[in-house]
């Protein structure tokens, strides 16, 4: 059933809201090797094994979410598979630390480099160079002019994911009618694209529906999940349903929507990545959340080495999509199965 903000209002009153403050970063790891900034690691963690092809260098922003840990895991074994030593660089969403780290590896002339371009324009001159030196790059879901191959996670293909479970929860629901509020990164063109991707599936069969809120969720955190839906609620308490950059920034929607007093039965959030504590909070069943698109982790990690060896090498292919796939709140099974890549 539909409601409207009566109820919330009245939690909101009795719980009380803390005022808006910044999330923050989880503290970045200051791991110094000669090269400055990066270290080196093989998947069994210790020095590079004799029978190295050279080094393949890898920036992904995200080490402060839980996908990072499985994500790793494929792309240390893979390298172990086929050759390579791998160089973890640490700037976190710094684009200029990431910038500097990808810097010293070109220098340093390793084979290739693994990396998710936050600022696509801004990497490009790194892109160019190391290219022009024989460095190969393989460019993490946003694609790099430039580079010899790509690994994307599809956005309109994860957006299509969960838009179509979400557009059927609001007609089934809410009777083709429901306050949607966007929370992407606004800097990151993957995240906007399978956010609006969603959403446009969602227009489509509830024509009913009402954006009463777009905000820029660039840490996707929880912490900052939870603040901007704080202030989001005071605004617009008759908001119910929340698409969000990823489901780490969805687990901070639930916790303010738990807060404010709300039926979660009558809340929509959705997410991306299948991070271990969404999918955890999911497999409790009390939750708003009703669905995330899961990528597998390990797999991927596998992928983006595969795609850059083979560059090296001179193979096919350079290019790669990792599907993701729709894990809702009622399907035990698909959430156990994801969760066992975090094991």
């Amino acid at each position: 059933m539909q409601r409207d903000g009566t109820n919330r209002r009245i939690g909101r009153r009795k719980i009380g809201l803390r005022a808006l403050t910044a999330a923050a970063l989880v503290a970045l790891v200051a791991l110094l090797a000669a090269c400055g900034g990066s270290s080196s690691s093989t998947s069994s963690g210790g020095a590079k094994p004799a029978a190295s092809k050279g080094d393949i260098a890898v920036e992904l922003p995200f080490q402060g979410l839980d996908i990072y840990a499985p994500t790793m895991a494929g792309i240390r074994a893979e390298a172990k598979v086929r050759g390579y030593n791998v160089l973890q660089g640490f700037a976190g969403g710094d684009v200029d630390k990431a910038i500097t780290e990808l810097t010293t590896w070109i220098t340093q002339g390793v084979r290739g480099i693994v990396v998710l371009a936050l600022q696509t324009n801004s990497f490009k001159p790194l892109v160019a160079r190391a290219e022009k030196q024989g460095t190969k790059v393989v460019a993490w879901v946003n694609p790099v002019a430039g580079s010899s191959g790509t690994l994307l996670l599809d956005p309109k293909q994860a957006g299509a994911v969960v838009g179509n479970d979400a557009a059927k929860w609001i007609h089934d629901h809410l009777h083709g009618r429901a306050q949607i509020v966007l929370m992407p990164d606004l800097q990151d063109p993957g995240t906007v694209t399978r956010v609006n991707a969603a959403l446009a599936i969602i227009k489509k069969t509830n024509p009913g529906v009402t954006v009463v809120s777009t905000q820029s969720a660039p840490l996707g955190t929880p912490d900052q999940g939870l603040q901007i839906t704080r202030n989001v609620l005071q605004a617009h308490p008759g908001a119910n349903v929340f698409i969000p950059v990823n489901d780490s920034v969805a687990l901070g929607i639930d916790k303010a929507l738990q807060e404010a007093g709300s039926n979660l039965a009558d809340d929509y959030v959705t997410g991306f990545d299948g991070s271990k504590a969404a999918l955890e909070r999911m497999l409790t069943g009390k939750t708003a959340i009703k669905s995330v698109a899961a990528a597998n982790l390990v797999e991927a990690g596998t992928q983006a080495i595969d795609l850059t060896a083979n560059a090296i090498e001179g193979k096919q292919p350079t290019m790669a999509t990792a599907l993701e796939y729709l894990v809702t709140v009622d399907d035990k099974a698909a959430i156990r199965k994801f969760l066992a890549q975090y094991k």
